[in-house]
């Protein structure tokens, strides 16, 4: 800025000049600012979890992700009051964080991350990354000792297992198969020498109930065969498309007696069902087998249901399942009031020869072979429990659809 005075008569009198440096003025300011509000927007909308931590371990600030991943841990009020910020990782896991923590103090890189849940609620899975903070050494930056990032990892942590489930029970369907043909072919020339046995001797010859034992057992051989074949997905089906309403109507006299007088048995049929295609012997089997388990969980008497429904596409998503393909299914409840499964014991209950009965008393092949019929269906089963609460088994079967076929158009015969 420059100003020059003149006088009365107009003569040039002193002059001023003022030299302004907008690149430190208000033009500077502005930008600072916006590159603040630029900082604060990014800051706050990372997925991450951030919190700066102090050479204390209290925390100096956060940004908005971390108060809503921890708010059933922390909220504003403990974070302006600079809580330690090990009070929001699990206790078991809090000698790992004080480690990592002590290396970032030290400016050491690599730190390995900590995998921890989250308090209150270990369904939840968190991964703390530690960081050093490069630039500690004097002016403001000694104020942050380390740089802490956090990450969700209950999903990951889901797929990691439904997958490793996958894979063993995959590895353990194709042992099973594998051996159950062999077994299978074994089994077939006694029960074939038996009979030839039983034929060229009299019900009277004293080497005739020998002989029948043989073939009978022999027989409840193949039977635990036709079983590990149903697991491996590796039977012969006969499909045919079925209303559940009629089968489960004409199972009704038999489950009434498979359960006893002490249960009492409700089957409720949802209307309009659609139909399924399905093995009608092998779903019998299926049925039979979840009303003996629940029988055998209510020694005392109980309530079992058998409900029936509809699910559509857009209901599937209600349901907490991830392995669950959204599609049309007809659902099957098989409901108890029993004693319940406990959740390590519900992890493995459709894994071949996992049983908590007594020895003698099963062969920890009825659901492993109910997994593997449905399985071969193409539907999907689970099961929820709580203990001393009861048992509900879930099948989704694949609602069937009638492939339509073009008529031949009027005339075309005659060309």
């Amino acid at each position: 800025m420059h100003r020059v005075s003149a006088s009365r008569e107009g003569v040039n009198g002193p002059t001023r000049t003022i030299v302004l440096n907008r690149t430190q003025g208000e033009d500077a300011s502005a930008e600072l600012r916006a590159s603040e509000v630029r900082f604060t927007r990014f800051f706050n909308s990372t997925p991450m979890a951030i919190a700066g931590v102090d050479a204390s371990g209290r925390i100096l600030r956060t940004n908005a992700p971390f108060l809503q991943l921890f708010s059933s841990v922390v909220d504003r009020d403990a974070v302006d009051r600079r809580v330690r910020f090990e009070t929001i990782v699990h206790e078991r896991d809090r000698p790992a964080f004080a480690a990592a923590f002590e290396k970032a103090r030290q400016r050491q890189a690599n730190i390995e991350p900590i995998d921890s849940v989250l308090p209150g609620n270990e369904e939840r899975h968190i991964r703390f990354y530690v960081n050093a903070v490069a630039d500690s050494a004097g002016g403001e930056g000694a104020e942050e000792s380390a740089i802490v990032y956090a990450v969700e990892t209950t999903e990951q942590k889901a797929l990691e297992g439904q997958m490793a489930q996958s894979q063993k029970m995959q590895a353990v369907g194709q042992l099973a198969g594998g051996i159950a043909h062999d077994f299978n072919n074994v089994l077939t020339a006694i029960i074939m020498a038996s009979d030839l046995l039983l034929t060229n001797h009299r019900p009277s010859d004293p080497s005739f109930p020998d002989i029948m034992n043989i073939k009978q057992n022999a027989n409840r051989a193949a039977s635990l065969v036709r079983q590990l074949l149903a697991f491996s997905r590796k039977q012969t089906l006969r499909p045919e498309v079925l209303n559940l309403t009629d089968v489960l109507a004409d199972l009704r006299m038999l489950l009434a007696r498979l359960v006893g007088n002490d249960i009492k048995l409700k089957i409720d049929h949802g209307r309009d069902l659609w139909p399924v295609k399905v093995d009608i012997g092998q779903f019998e089997q299926v049925v039979v087998n979840l009303a003996v388990n629940a029988r055998d969980a209510m020694p005392s008497g109980g309530d079992l249901t058998v409900r029936t429904r509809n699910v559509t596409t857009e209901e599937c998503k209600s349901f907490a399942y991830r392995e669950l393909t959204p599609a049309d299914y007809v659902l099957v409840d098989v409901e108890d009031t029993g004693s319940g499964i406990a959740p390590d014991v519900l992890k493995k209950i459709f894994e071949p020869f996992f049983t908590t009965k007594e020895v003698g008393k099963g062969t920890g092949l009825g659901l492993s072979m109910v997994y593997g019929i449905i399985k071969q269906t193409g539907g999907f089963i689970f099961c929820d429990s709580e203990i001393g609460k009861g048992t509900v088994f879930r099948i989704f079967l694949p609602r069937h659809i009638a492939e339509v076929k073009k008529q031949a158009e009027p005339g075309a015969a005659g060309r």
